[in-house]
């Protein structure tokens, strides 16, 4: 999950424009996963 997180930060700084896309889907992505294990 770290790993994933350092990538992430890797193409938020390399493509700022699409930072707050990504961070979006990640958190919906997260979330589902969340909601999917509990």
């Amino acid at each position: 999950m770290f790993d994933f997180l350092r990538i992430f930060y890797k193409i938020c700084a390399i493509n700022l424009h699409r930072c707050q896309a990504l961070g979006y889907l990640t958190l919906r992505w997260v979330l589902s996963l969340n909601i999917i294990l509990t």
